[in-house]
């Protein structure tokens, strides 16, 4: 199973996406302060669970369905297993006027 990313809704959560195992997603996160945090996640190969990690410094774009990140490292976050509960986040993205509320479930 991959780790699932969804989205809350209004009224409830809708899956926009998941990483397979031995795959990478990331994604950014803009600050009301003009700072950016870039989160890079990962699903295990042995499917297992899931590490989340945040750029220390660096830069992200996204260019049609392509991302390109380059940071000067990464800190862990949080390791989620499967069958944890689900590890929320609420980012603001490129894409979105508002932040929302996401959560990452690998069952």
């Amino acid at each position: 199973m991959p780790l699932e990313l969804e989205v809350y809704t209004e009224t409830d959560w809708k899956l926009v996406g998941n990483v397979t195992p031995g795959k990478s997603g990331s994604m950014s996160d803009n600050k009301g302060n003009g700072c950016r945090d870039i989160y890079v996640f990962e699903c295990w190969k042995d499917d297992l669970g899931s590490t989340f990690y945040r750029s220390i410094s660096g830069i992200d774009a996204e260019i049609n369905m392509d991302r390109i990140i380059s940071h000067s490292g990464l800190e862990v976050i949080h390791t989620l297993r499967r069958g944890d509960e689900a590890y929320e986040l609420e980012v603001k993205t490129d894409k979105s006027p508002i932040a929302r509320r996401i959560r990452f479930i690998h069952r």
